[in-house]
C-alpha cells in the first residue's frame, strides 16, 4: 500500500520527458509521462500517465485507483476514510483525496454551514492549507483552491467536472460509463477535448478531438503498460517501452526515440519490493529486445531507508535522515553535500 504524503521528502528527477521522484520515507517510486494537450486560446487540457510502484488492487475496499498501478491525471479519487488503511494520523470522519498525481491529501472537518439552503460538511487540508473540501447531502463534493478553481466530484467519488475560479464558463466536463472515464471536453465547445476506448477494461486508445492526434497504450499478460504509441497524420510511432522483472515490478523504462531512460533495482523488505537503486541507462539495441547486457549505465541514485546516494562524476549528494522530529505527522530532513 502506498503511505506517501505531502510532508514526506521526495527526491525528483526529470529523464527525456518522463517526471521520476522516489519517496524518501516510503521508498515509492513515482513516474510520470506526459501525452496530449488540447487546447483554445489560453485554455488547455494536458493529459499524463503516471505510475506508483507502492499502489496495490486492494489497497482501498471500495476503491480501485487506475489499473494495476497506472493512471491519468484527470483520474482523481475523494472517498471516507477507513481504518483498515492504516494510514497514521487519519481517522474515520476524515476524507481521502488522490491527486492527479497520486499525492495523497487528508482532509478534516471543521465546521458546518449552510450553503444554498444545504447543510454543508466543510473540511480543511492538513497537508496543504490552500484547498477546502464541501460535502454536499447528496454525497457530491468540490474541493476548492486558493484560486477558486473548483474541482466536483460525483457520488461515487469520481472526478466530474473542473471550473475556473476566473471565469465560470470555462469548464472541463468529464464523462463516464459506469467507472472509466470515456471523455472530457470543454463545454463552450464540445470539440475541444479527448475520447477513451478500453479493451476488456483496460485503457487503450486517447483521441484528442481537435485533430485525431491519438495515444495507443499496449499491455502486458499480467496488465501492465508495456509500450505506448502516437499515431498522427496516418504516421504511428513508438514512444516509451516499459519492462517488468519477474515479481512485476517496473525495472526499466526506455525511451523509443532517444533509446535513453533508467532501470531500477529494488529490495525486498517484509514481502514489500521498495526501490533500491535507480540509474539512468541507454540500449543499444531496439527496445522491444532489452536485455540486462543492452542497457548501458550512467548516472546512479542508490536508496537506502532514510538514505540516498547520488553519484554523477565526482560529487556524491548524501541526503541523510538525520533527524525526526516524532510527532504524528511532523518529520525533519537535514541535508549535506560531500565532495569526493
Amino acid at each position: 500500500m502506498d503511505k506517501s504524503f505531502l510532508w514526506q521528502n521526495e527526491l525528483p528527477r526529470t529523464l527525456n520527458k518522463d517526471e521520476v521522484s522516489v519517496n524518501a520515507y516510503t521508498r515509492r517510486l513515482l513516474y510520470t509521462r506526459p501525452l496530449l494537450t488540447a487546447s483554445f486560446g489560453n485554455f488547455s487540457i494536458p493529459l499524463s500517465v503516471s505510475f506508483n510502484s507502492n499502489y496495490q488492487e486492494n489497497d482501498y475496499s471500495d476503491f480501485t485507483i487506475g489499473s494495476n498501478g497506472w493512471k491519468l491525471n484527470i483520474e482523481q479519487y475523494l472517498f471516507p476514510y477507513n481504518n483498515s488503511y492504516l494510514y497514521s494520523g487519519f481517522q474515520v470522519g476524515d476524507y481521502v483525496y488522490i491527486d492527479g498525481s497520486w499525492k495523497i491529501h487528508r482532509f478534516i472537518k471543521y465546521s458546518t454551514k449552510t450553503i444554498n439552503n444545504q447543510s454543508v460538511n466543510c473540511y480543511y487540508d492538513y497537508y496543504n492549507d490552500s484547498l477546502r473540501l464541501y460535502v454536499y447531502p447528496d454525497q457530491t463534493a468540490d474541493i476548492v483552491d486558493l484560486n477558486n478553481n473548483k474541482y466536483c466530484f460525483n457520488v461515487n467519488g469520481r472526478l466530474s467536472k473542473i471550473v475556473s475560479g476566473i471565469n465560470s464558463q470555462i469548464t472541463k466536463e468529464i464523462t463516464y460509463n459506469q467507472d472509466k472515464i470515456t471523455s472530457i471536453y470543454d463545454t463552450r465547445d464540445s470539440s475541444i477535448g479527448f475520447t477513451f476506448t478500453y479493451t476488456d477494461n483496460l485503457l487503450t486508445k486517447i483521441v484528442n478531438k481537435q485533430d485525431n492526434n491519438t495515444i495507443k497504450f499496449e499491455y502486458t499478460y499480467f496488465n501492465k503498460v508495456s509500450k505506448i504509441k502516437q499515431s498522427y497524420h496516418n504516421k504511428t510511432r513508438e514512444l516509451v517501452e516499459y519492462n517488468y522483472d519477474l515479481y512485476f515490478n517496473l525495472k526499466n523504462v526506455i525511451d523509443c526515440q532517444t533509446k535513453v531512460g533508467f532501470d531500477i533495482d529494488y529490495e525486498k523488505v517484509d514481502n514489500n519490493y521498495l526501490v533500491a537503486m535507480i540509474q539512468e541507462v541507454t540500449s543499444k539495441i531496439e527496445p522491444t529486445h532489452i536485455s540486462g547486457n543492452a542497457l548501458h549505465s550512467s548516472n546512479k541514485l542508490y536508496v537506502e531507508q532514510g538514505k540516498y546516494y547520488e553519484k554523477q562524476q565526482n560529487t556524491m549528494m548524501v541526503i541523510i535522515k538525520l533527524l525526526i522530529l516524532q510527532t504524528q505527522e511532523i518529520k525533519s530532513f537535514i541535508i549535506m553535500k560531500v565532495i569526493i
